[in-house]
């Protein structure tokens, strides 16, 4: 050719993956921490349940059913924690949230499969899974920053 112009590709495809996945990791990072702030509010407000004595005296309310459980002693609270994991192959970046606290696992699937109270009703106290689903417009948001056109399911 007597005139042209050469324009190389793979490199600027690279840099531009390494972007896409930067700001893709921050922005669901940023939104996890964010499940995290709203759980600790959710899950430190009183309860409007049924109030029971505690041995050694004094009483505590208990989260009625469709509130968040009320946490007697912090633990769980203090120990829900964001971290990032090791992904399946070198595209990937996998989050974590979630506690070590067997209460919390204990809370989140003890009543599932159709187990009841003496009275009927649902006990179950699903607290991190129902979390997520309130808080995903928020993720859809942080994304829409980020890339215009996304949207999670």
């Amino acid at each position: 050719m007597d005139f042209s112009k050469k324009f190389e590709g793979t490199n600027n495809l690279k840099k531009l993956q390494r972007d896409v996945e930067a700001k893709s990791n921050r922005a669901v990072r940023a939104h996890l921490e964010y499940v995290q702030e709203y759980l600790v509010e959710k899950m430190s407000q009183p309860g409007t349940g049924r109030t029971y004595r505690l041995p050694g005296g004094g009483t505590y309310v208990a989260s009625a059913p469709g509130e968040y459980p009320v946490i007697k002693m912090g633990e769980l609270i203090n120990d829900i924690v964001v971290k990032t994991v090791a992904g399946s192959n070198q595209y990937t970046t996998i989050f974590e949230i979630g506690t070590n606290q067997p209460q919390g696992g204990i809370l989140e699937g003890m009543f599932k499969d159709g187990m009841k109270r003496k009275d009927g009703l649902d006990a179950g106290r699903e607290w991190l899974t129902r979390a997520l689903r309130e808080c995903r417009e928020d993720l859809n948001v942080k994304l829409k920053e980020v890339f215009p056109n996304s949207e999670i399911d």
